[in-house]
């Protein structure tokens, strides 16, 4: 195994230093998770228990995942509905699972969904988004209405927002789209209750140096949202029936570690006066949905609590102002320089990026790959076998297919993968269990990179492995810049190839092959909420 040297400073209580040198990955790998254990301590300061619903399929369960080598999961949405339920978007379960008086009361499964992402309340019910699944679903009057959505709207939609009974999709720029009309009424801001459009406007300038967005609402009132550390993004959530406005404020935080996010929602009257702050907890969260939290018609306010076996639901007590998110300091420093021990990226960036679109949309051009019976008779080969495998989700049944699936251990470059196909070989892998399987074939997240990079040698790289070729990494920066091709690290779980800063700085554009979106490699927009607990990882690109 190709390893190279790293230095780690160690800081004892009393300030006292010393050097340690580390020889291999697992070592490294070791460390990181020392350095970001502080953040595994939650603080539920400020809020209540609502209720606790453990992991799982049952009617009164909430789907989670965790485990080495795979992104965290869990639901990704909660709304408050107007007769008092809660409803919690059960992603991995495909479905919604409502809850009155803090106990479970029903569920309504989603038919075909592979990864509801979004969801929020309408007049008429509830509607819920799922991109990998190009789909809308309307819940409400005892049943689940599917709208099909074009794929190429869906990259750049990071949430969506419910109004009456029309459902706008908001792209990562902070444009915004009517689901009936899609791109003929694409124009800035959302639909606001005052008539008009309400808009967000960030102060100029890059997104560590920013502490302040302007909210103009629908009758022309101007307010200012300023926050502590760099503002990271404002999500209009709505008004209630006290024509109070809510947004959801992210701040990127300058701890040590990886990614560190303060949540909170904001409360506003009418005149554009502060009226509440409510803090959602973050750090120790498992996972980070989607939509965190959310308030009710009266005002109430609700989030959702991701854990490694289990999800707790908490209403968030609101107050006139709330401490400042302290950064946490760790007993451990891992050092941003490490360019002199870095093993050269044999790829260009163009190149890397060029691999990873592939991998998101054959050729990416307007190429796919055709998925016969025997590319996906996993079920068939594991009764015959007896080896583990698990058809990924998106794989519906035969027939044309764009990205390509989600494979444990896999690292075939896209025409390998086709070959494969030819071949008769299993379409993917869901299944994490064990090694690679033989007679599977795709990539996982590291092997993804790896083949996009050009490295390894034809040996199999995990995440960490792959810190071999970076020349900065192991602390999240508020001023670090990546560059295309570089990557993002959940260390010993999950990794990600930045590919572009876009619109208004409240997120990134990258690409992965995850067990998300329906088990397949994806090109897509994700928040900075997505990145609780990543650490930056520059390539050594040569070109």
């Amino acid at each position: 195994m190709v390893t190279r040297r790293r230095l780690l400073k160690t800081g004892s209580l009393i300030g006292a230093s010393a050097l340690i040198t580390l020889s291999t990955p697992e070592l490294m790998l070791a460390a990181e998770r020392l350095a970001a254990s502080a953040r595994r301590s939650p603080d539920f300061r400020g809020t209540r228990l609502v209720a606790i619903l453990s992991g799982g399929a049952a009617a009164d369960q909430l789907g989670v995942r965790s485990g080495r080598g795979i992104a965290p999961g869990g639901p990704q949405a909660i709304a408050a509905m107007r007769d008092g339920r809660l409803a919690i978007l059960d992603t991995l379960n495909g479905r919604v699972l409502y809850l009155t008086n803090g106990r479970p009361s029903g569920v309504e499964a989603l038919p075909g969904a592979l990864y509801p992402l979004d969801m929020d309340v309408l007049d008429s019910g509830l509607v819920v988004f799922d991109p990998s699944a190009t789909a809308l679903f309307a819940v409400g009057g005892g049943r689940v209405r599917t709208r099909t959505l074009p794929r190429s709207d869906l990259n750049a939609v990071s949430r969506i927002m419910g109004f009456a009974n029309t459902t706008v999709l908001v792209e990562e720029d902070s444009t915004s789209f009517d689901s009936g009309s899609h791109r003929s009424t694409r124009s800035s801001g959302y639909p606001d209750a005052l008539g008009g459009r309400l808009t967000i406007a960030y102060e100029s300038g890059d997104v560590p140096r920013r502490r302040r967005a302007q909210i103009r609402q629908g009758d022309g009132t101007t307010f200012d949202i300023v926050t502590t550390h760099a503002l990271g993004s404002v999500v209009a959530l709505g008004r209630d029936d006290a024509g109070r406005s809510y947004f959801q404020v992210s701040e990127l935080v300058p701890s040590e570690g990886g990614l560190d996010v303060d949540l909170t929602l904001r409360r506003f009257l009418p005149d554009g006066l502060a009226a509440g702050v409510a803090r959602a907890p973050v750090r120790g969260r498992e996972s980070h949905p989607r939509r965190a939290a959310c308030f009710a018609p009266n005002g109430d306010a609700f989030a959702l609590f991701p854990e490694a076996s289990q999800v707790r639901i908490l209403q968030l007590d609101w107050a006139v102002t709330i401490a400042p998110l302290a950064p946490l300091v760790s007993l451990i420093q891992l050092p941003k320089l490490t360019a002199n021990a870095a093993l050269l990226i044999a790829n260009c960036r163009t190149t890397a990026i060029d691999i990873g679109k592939q991998y998101a949309h054959v050729t990416h051009n307007g190429g796919s790959w055709i998925a016969t019976a025997a590319n996906l008779d996993h079920a068939g080969y594991q009764q015959r076998t007896g080896v583990a495998v698990t058809k990924p989700a998106f794989l519906v049944g035969p027939g044309t297919y764009y990205e390509l699936p989600y494979c444990w251990g896999g690292m075939h470059l896209p025409q390998g993968f086709i070959n494969e196909m030819n071949a008769g070989k299993l379409a993917g892998n869901a299944n994490t269990t064990g090694n690679f399987k033989l007679d599977t074939s795709s990539v996982d997240c590291s092997g993804m990179i790896q083949q996009c990079w050009g490295v390894g040698d034809g040996v199999k790289q995990d995440d960490t492995m792959l810190t071999n070729w970076v020349t900065e990494s192991n602390r999240w920066d508020v001023g670090a810049t990546l560059s295309p091709g570089d990557m993002w690290r959940l260390p010993g779980e999950h990794a990600r190839m930045h590919r572009a800063y876009p619109g208004d700085g409240t997120g990134e554009w990258m690409i992965e092959s995850t067990m998300d979106w329906g088990n397949k490699c994806y090109n897509t927009f994700r928040p900075w909420s997505d990145y609780v607990n990543y650490y930056w990882n520059k390539g050594n690109f040569q070109c």
